[in-house]
């Protein structure tokens, strides 16, 4: 019989029998639905996937990981600072400030003076600058440094 005239079951079953081509032997075999099941869960615990940005290289391991890598914040009270003529500020690394901090926030300030924009960012190599119009000062700043 022809693959398309046979019937459709949508609710599998674990009893349910699926058709394989066993390679091994060149021949039809069937196998049960659980055992199908059996072998993906044995793939997912034991497959290693370099392609992962985890420590762990298998499925189930990397997303314990992940898990466990928990995100947290802390602020961190700048005070009053002033960008300079260079209109940049680095923040200094003795300044309560996380190792392993990935990204970098300003979360509150009471003034800029005079106004203008300001933005914070976090360089590869750690260092850390508040980045603005020169001359400017900003009260009261805090930022929110993230990591796990």
């Amino acid at each position: 019989m022809e693959w398309t005239k046979y019937t459709t079951k949508e609710a599998l079953k674990d009893n349910d029998e699926l058709m394989i081509l066993d390679k091994d032997a060149n021949a039809n075999k069937r196998t049960l639905m659980d055992k199908i099941w059996d072998y993906v869960v044995d793939k997912m615990t034991t497959a290693v996937i370099a392609k992962l940005g985890t420590t762990n290289k298998t499925l189930i391991g990397a997303v314990n990981e992940l898990n466990s890598n928990k995100l947290q914040y802390i602020v961190i009270d700048l005070g009053t600072i002033s960008l300079g003529e260079s209109g940049y500020y680095r923040i200094n690394d003795n300044e309560k400030y996380p190792i392993y901090t990935k990204i970098v926030e300003i979360s509150y300030y009471s003034l800029i003076t005079p106004i203008s924009a300001i933005n914070i960012y976090r360089g590869e190599n750690g260092g850390t600058y508040v980045f603005g119009s020169p001359n400017t000062e900003i009260r009261d700043l805090q930022i929110r440094c993230w990591y796990w």
